[in-house]
Order: C-alpha cells, then sequence, then structure tokens
C-alpha cells in the first residue's frame, strides 16, 4: 500500500524529532558511522543544533507522513562557506579530514563567498518505511528552496554508492573529486581502509 507523505520545511516544532531520526539512521546505515569518533551525545547534540539552524534559515526539510503526522524522512543543509572558511587543517576527526581534504581540491579556504555553494549535509529516511523517490523530492525542494534565497550552486559530500547514484543520476550534479577509502591517510594511518563495498567519497556540484 502505497505511504502519501509531504514535504515541508523544518520548524522549531519538529526541528527535534527530525534530529532523532537522522541521528538514529545515519548510524544504521551511513558508510563512514562505525568510524566516527566523535562522542555520540556530542554528535547528537551537533544534529540538533544543525536541525534548528536549518528551521531559522529556511534550508531544512522534512517529509510527513499524512496518516500519521510523523516524520519518516530528513534533509539537513547549510551555507558551504560556514564550514569551508572555518574548517581547521589538520581536523583530528579521520571524518573531519576526509571532507576537509575532498573540499580542499576544488574550494580555496578563505575564498567561499557567502550565499554562493549550498552545502547539502545530511539526509535520510526511516529503513523501516519504504517509499520510492523520497530522497529526490526532498533534495529537489531543498535545490528549489536555495534557489530562491539566492545560492547559485548545490554541493554535496555523498559517502556511498546509493547517494551517489542518486545525485549524480537522477538530480544532474557533476562529479568534481573522488578520494577512495582504501586510499586516504591521516598521520600514516588508513582509517577507511575496511570499507570495501564503497570506492571511496565523491564531491559533486550542481549549478542551480
Amino acid at each position: 500500500m502505497p505511504i502519501d507523505y509531504t514535504i515541508q520545511k523544518i520548524d522549531t516544532q519538529n526541528a527535534e524529532e527530525a534530529a532523532r531520526l537522522l541521528v538514529k539512521e545515519f548510524h544504521k546505515r551511513e558508510p563512514l558511522a562505525h568510524l566516527n569518533s566523535a562522542d555520540p551525545q556530542e554528535f547528537s547534540d551537533y544534529i540538533l543544533y544543525l536541525s534548528i539552524q536549518c528551521a531559522a534559515q529556511g534550508l531544512g526539510f522534512i517529509a510527513k507522513e499524512e496518516s500519521s503526522g510523523r516524520i519518516i524522512g530528513v534533509l539537513l543543509a547549510s551555507d558551504l562557506s560556514d564550514s569551508v572558511n572555518a574548517s581547521p587543517d589538520g581536523s583530528k576527526n579521520p571524518i573531519g579530514a576526509l571532507i576537509d581534504s575532498l573540499n580542499s581540491t576544488y574550494f580555496n579556504k578563505g575564498e567561499l563567498a557567502d550565499n554562493t555553494y549550498l552545502n547539502i549535509k545530511f539526509v535520510a529516511t526511516d529503513a523501516n518505511v519504504k517509499v520510492k523517490g523520497m530522497v529526490v523530492a526532498l533534495i529537489s525542494e531543498c535545490l528549489q528552496a536555495a534557489k530562491t534565497l539566492g545560492f547559485q550552486y548545490a554541493q554535496a559530500e555523498a559517502t556511498g554508492n546509493i547517494s551517489q547514484h542518486i545525485f549524480a543520476n537522477k538530480l544532474g550534479f557533476d562529479k568534481k573529486a573522488t578520494i577512495n577509502y582504501s586510499e586516504f591517510e591521516v598521520n600514516g594511518n588508513k582509517p577507511f581502509i575496511s570499507i570495501t563495498e564503497h570506492e571511496g567519497i565523491q564531491l559533486l556540484i550542481k549549478e542551480l
């Protein structure tokens, strides 16, 4: 039986529920999740902070099941300049170091203008609900909102095969760079070498 849902912006009333779903699904399905060295509570607090920020900026979206009113999908986005210009060199977290390295292949730190590139940071759907096309619907709604707000491009750091396929083949993003998990080093170590089912992380960009 098909599930009816609506896409709407995150607001202060549902930001916490959206953050809970994202954290739960991140730990279940994100290829890099088991290598995340951040404290679990610290990560949860960060996602809640980001969700509330998205509510204020109009850059977060949820898919809400019509029959129950519960959130079954969530997208959080932000201005890429916030992270690229501010991110310190030599991140202690391997995931942070990986993302910094990926973005540095295309962007010069400190030179990215505000309100130019939208960073699609997290997209998650409820694993217990199978709805075809919901991720594409969430991202498409966000891209339209970003264009209305004056952003010129959208950017994503896609970590797995499915997300890379969706951004490139369903949404028309262009692949600008790839870092293979088996080759990336931090302080002489290869923290992602155990990931074999995904080739690497990709930097994808789309003009709005």
